[in-house]
């Protein structure tokens, strides 16, 4: 069997078993050729270059049994492969921290921020980093900044931790376990605020009229809409700054 027809069987594996997507690939065709070139320790961009390669039969039984793994146990196959890749860097991930999806992201990589930057950023706080992602590309993109990551998760934080290692940001990124704003210092001239929760009934628990909406300027005194772990909550804080911008991805899955 060659590795593109192993990519087509296990993309039909996964189609005839209903598995979703949405955590790095959006069909069944993309997250198959995901798991098999990670199985074979292959680059995840060159499909073309490797599809007419010949598998093994041992080779053949890594690729079913991954399969079958994430058909049975519905794991994201960025936990199945302990990485996620967000705007073309990778990230380690596991089931302490949600997998990274964010519009922020995407924000940040083509310069759409920008405008509402300068020379006057220099702090950033990263509220809810979960695995640290954002805090990683804002730290990457603008090298000019500190940013203090936080998160009520010690479990996320040590996911973080292992991916501000990764890229070798510990001079210019904080770890800070904090239950919304409280144990933040502030002020900060730039937050990004991403939802943490990835359970959609306790979204949807929210009235349509109190969710937040993609994005919002938070002033001081103003309140601003933060989703929390399992539920939305109204967060009043008195940063003495005296405005910062916070954005909110609105993916979930």
């Amino acid at each position: 069997m060659k590795l593109i027809e192993a990519v087509e069987a296990a993309a039909r594996e996964l189609e005839a078993a209903g598995v979703g997507f949405g955590h790095g690939t959006t069909n069944a065709f993309d997250e198959a050729a995901w798991l098999v070139l990670w199985s074979q320790c292959l680059p995840l961009d060159e499909l073309d270059q490797h599809a007419e390669q010949e598998l093994h039969d041992e080779e053949q039984d890594e690729i079913h049994a991954l399969i079958e793994q994430r058909i049975e146990s519905r794991k994201p196959a960025a936990y199945l492969t302990r990485e996620a890749w967000l705007q073309g860097v990778p990230f380690y991930v596991d089931e302490r921290a949600i997998v990274p999806r964010s519009f922020i992201a995407e924000l940040v990589a083509d310069g759409a921020i920008d405008p509402w930057l300068g020379e006057h950023t220099q702090r950033v706080l990263d509220l809810c980093t979960g695995n640290g992602s954002l805090a990683v590309l804002a730290a990457m993109a603008y090298p000019d900044i500190t940013v203090d990551a936080a998160d009520i998760s010690l479990d996320a934080l040590a996911v973080a931790q292992v991916n501000v290692d990764k890229h070798r940001l510990q001079d210019r990124i904080t770890l800070v376990e904090s239950d919304g704003l409280a144990a933040l210092p502030g002020p900060y001239d730039w937050c990004c605020a991403t939802r943490r929760t990835s359970t959609p009934p306790a979204w949807r628990s929210c009235r349509p009229s109190t969710r937040p909406s993609r994005c919002w300027r938070w002033r001081v005194g103003r309140t601003a809409w933060i989703s929390s772990g399992n539920c939305c909550a109204i967060c009043r804080r008195g940063w003495r700054s005296t405005a910062c911008w916070c954005w909110r991805s609105a993916t979930s899955a």
